[in-house]
C-alpha cells in the first residue's frame, strides 16, 4: 500500500501523536496509506501553501479548519 510521500516528515505524526498509538494508527491507515492523503487536511495546506504553512497541530481530519487557512470562511 503506498504511503504519501510527506509522512516521515510530518509533525502530527512524528510528534505528540506518536503518545497515543492506537490514535496515530487509526489515522495513519485512513489518510496516510492508499490515497487516503487527498482528503488529509495537513496534505492540502501543503499542497497548496507550502510544508512551512502547515499548523503543527492541524489533524489530519480537520476539515473545518483546513477551509479557515484556506481562506474559503
Amino acid at each position: 500500500m503506498a504511503a504519501c510521500h510527506f509522512l516521515e516528515k510530518c509533525h502530527f505524526f512524528n510528534g505528540n501523536i506518536s503518545e497515543t498509538p492506537s490514535a496515530a494508527s487509526d489515522l495513519k491507515i485512513r489518510y496516510c496509506y492508499g490515497g487516503g492523503h487527498v482528503a488529509c487536511a495537513r496534505y492540502v495546506v501543503c499542497k497548496k501553501l507550502g510544508e512551512g504553512s502547515v499548523p503543527k497541530n492541524l489533524f489530519p481530519d480537520q476539515q473545518n479548519r483546513l477551509n479557515e487557512i484556506l481562506g474559503f470562511i
